[in-house]
């Protein structure tokens, strides 16, 4: 985009008639350039998109808002074409050694699709801590916690700034 087309959704459209199976983009700028996105994968490629978000919730809720004041169709589109939506987080090692990733996800299962199709977050939040197809910062968290890869013994660490902030959101969502 800039050099060989004018624009991101110009270079999707061109991208759609070349014989591509797997199309990777480094962000969903706009409306249209979703729009286009979704035909990509209702037509049989594989799209990869990274989107700037903290978190799988916040990744969906951008591509939801997104979709707002396009109708139905566009979010309909969405819930039957997103397959899964992953997000990882490096914390420090236990062990000092490097980092470890953490990493929470929805995956597509029908009832995250219906959820999708209503825009209800809320609800998504909810599948995401209890479908043994979805995990949740926190379960990811606790996971490395019980594996010993990482500790909660060093305050300033990203981990216990994680722990608080999924603490918090459990207190919100149980009031």
């Amino acid at each position: 985009v800039g050099q060989d087309c004018d624009s991101c959704v110009r270079a999707l459209e061109i991208a759609q008639h070349a014989d591509l199976d797997v199309l990777a983009v480094d962000d969903i700028p706009t409306v249209e350039a979703l729009r286009q996105l979704l035909i990509l994968a209702e037509t049989g490629h594989l799209v990869v998109a990274c989107l700037h978000a903290n978190s799988v919730l916040d990744a969906v809720k951008r591509l939801l808002e997104s979709a707002e004041g396009t109708g139905e169709a566009l979010r309909a589109a969405l819930a039957e074409n997103l397959v899964a939506v992953t997000c990882q987080r490096l914390l420090r090692r236990a062990d000092g050694t490097g980092r470890v990733p953490a990493y929470q996800w929805i995956t597509a299962t029908p009832a995250v699709r219906e959820t999708l199709l209503a825009g209800d977050l809320a609800r998504l939040e909810e599948l995401q801590g209890t479908d043994p197809e979805c995990r949740s910062l926190g379960q990811a968290l606790n996971i490395l916690l019980e594996a010993g890869l990482v500790s909660e013994s060093d305050p300033p660490d990203e981990l216990t700034r994680l722990r608080a902030l999924v603490d918090a959101k459990a207190r919100g969502s149980n009031s």
